[in-house]
């Protein structure tokens, strides 16, 4: 099977006064494609900073990082920007939709930032918004939608364009049982149409049950669970 991610001794470090904080520390990391990756750990031990590493947000200190065979520490920023677009869908715990756009505009941005016409985007914007059960608020900005709903705008803006990979970080995080449960159901059945690699980071009991493995990062390093 393809190889999604590659990671192979990923460090990560901040400087602390005159001392280096070390967050990650020789990480490796394989995943095929399809599969879905529920990463588990203590508050500040680094699981939002691999994410952001994966994602090309950050950068390490050393090692390799490589998602669909590019080597995103490597990559100017301008082609990082393109290539994040293209590859890498984003969830985060805060929805960060932009308040002067509708559900539907939201969620066609990064297709039609990615070269596709607007009314091809939003066709597709639309067609996603149905499948996330919220098709009757597409033209709803999200001040007219609940958290619960605007989450589901921010799961469907990830993969309009199909992403060969999905990084969520806390993606329930800011929501009640009911709407953590609609979420969840939602981005899994997606995602498993899609044969989308899903890495999430959650400490959502639930959520951690349903990977295809379940990772605990410690002491700088990813341990199957």
């Amino acid at each position: 099977m393809d190889k999604v991610v590659e990671i192979e001794k990923l460090f990560k470090k901040y400087k602390s006064g005159t001392d280096d904080l070390v967050i990650l520390e020789g990480l490796d990391l394989t995943l095929e494609k399809g599969k879905k990756l529920i990463i588990t750990g203590e508050s500040g031990c680094g699981k939002s900073t691999l994410l952001n590493i994966m994602g090309g947000l950050d950068r390490g200190s050393g090692g390799v990082v490589k998602i669909c065979g590019a080597d995103v520490e490597q990559m100017e920023e301008k082609d990082l920007y393109n290539f994040r677009n293209r590859i890498i869908g984003f969830v985060f715990q805060f929805h960060y939709l932009l308040k002067e756009l509708t559900a539907a505009e939201n969620v066609m941005m990064p297709m039609f930032i990615s070269g596709e016409t607007k009314k091809k985007s939003l066709e597709e914007a639309e067609k996603i918004l149905l499948k996330v059960n919220l098709a009757e608020r597409a033209s709803f900005y999200p001040y007219q939608l609940s958290g619960g709903e605007r989450q589901r705008v921010a799961v469907a803006r990830a993969l309009i364009n199909n992403p060969s990979i999905l990084l969520a970080d806390e993606p329930t995080g800011n929501l009640d049982e009911k709407n953590s449960r609609i979420v969840e159901e939602l981005l899994f059945s997606l995602v498993a149409e899609q044969n989308t690699t899903l890495v999430m980071v959650t400490h959502d009991a639930s959520l951690s049950e349903r990977g295809d493995m379940t990772m605990k990062l410690e002491k700088g390093r990813l341990r199957e669970i």
